[in-house]
């Protein structure tokens, strides 16, 4: 196996987890601002100092949650690592490795000719990242909701790999689960699973009848249309990255009950999930 000189900046606990894992597979490796690892005090010359001695920059999955700064737990820091300040000292003797990392970033990196590799690119982390969500999701639902899955009314928002895994993780528990997909090839797959199915979402009193819904769909699909026939007792959850599937200011006015669950598997299963992205790496640099 190829040795490198990695630099980690950022991200959640599974940050932690890769610094170990790597440096037990003896590459050298660095952090800045990672949680639980000790980084002198953060300034533009610490960075710079890190950054020349790396040629790997492990950046943090997701890579923003805000477009404007570099993902960074509050865990860990309350400092900010804008990206345009990040973009500065990178060049190409660096490879930048992130998950979701956001196409304003790859045209920088690009024109600068310096080489990049998207964890979120790689099938295999995608599906076991998936099952992760859904197994990090039970314990949310378990410890918000007062009923069981067994025999709830539950719709899941999207049936690409979060919703598959989810719907499939529920319906094993005996939660009776709809599947609402726009697209008709992930409509079919759901059906010849024996999930019913909804190709649009319906208006009216039908949306009343669920107890659980859950989103997997990063862009706001339920409006106040929809939101004002949910009943007070359902609770919504959220597992999308930004904007998520809900109209919050609808959520809000109504009072419903409404939890947001990002970045499950960095929450649950920091080591396994630090796991599958160090095997997603090894598999893309061996």
């Amino acid at each position: 196996m190829k040795k490198f000189d990695f630099l980690l900046i950022g991200g959640d606990k599974r940050m932690s987890y890769c610094l170990q894992m790597l440096r037990e597979q003896g590459h050298n490796v660095n952090t800045y601002l990672v949680p639980g690892d000790s980084t002198d005090k953060a300034s533009h010359d610490t960075l710079k100092y890190y950054m020349t001695k790396s040629t790997h920059i492990l950046c943090p999955t997701p890579f923003t949650k805000d477009s404007e700064n570099i993902n960074i737990s509050p865990e860990c820091s309350y400092e900010k690592l804008p990206i345009e300040e990040f973009l500065s000292v990178i060049n190409k003797n660096h490879t930048l490795i992130g998950g979701a990392i956001p196409k304003a970033v790859t045209d920088t990196l690009n024109q600068k000719n310096i080489p990049f590799y998207d964890l979120m690119t790689s099938k295999s982390l995608t599906y076991a990242n998936a099952y992760l969500t859904a197994e990090g999701l039970l314990k949310y639902i378990i410890e918000t909701v007062p009923f069981s899955i067994t025999g709830s009314q539950i719709l899941v928002l999207g049936y690409g790999k979060c919703g598959s895994a989810i719907a499939k993780t529920l319906k094993a528990l005996g939660g009776v689960v709809t599947v609402y997909n726009r697209n008709k090839y992930y409509d079919c797959k759901a059906k010849a699973v024996g999930f019913s199915t909804l190709c649009r979402l319906p208006f009216g009193n039908y949306l009343s009848e669920f107890d659980i819904i859950i989103n997997t769909i990063p862009n706001i699909i339920c409006q106040k249309e929809h939101l004002s026939h949910i009943k007070k007792t359902a609770f919504i959850f959220e597992t999308a990255s930004s904007p998520g599937g809900f109209d919050l200011n609808y959520i809000n006015d109504m009072k419903l009950q409404y939890k947001n669950c990002p970045g499950i598997p960095g929450k649950t299963s920091p080591m396994t999930a630090a796991g599958i992205m160090i095997n997603a790496i090894n598999e893309e640099f061996g």
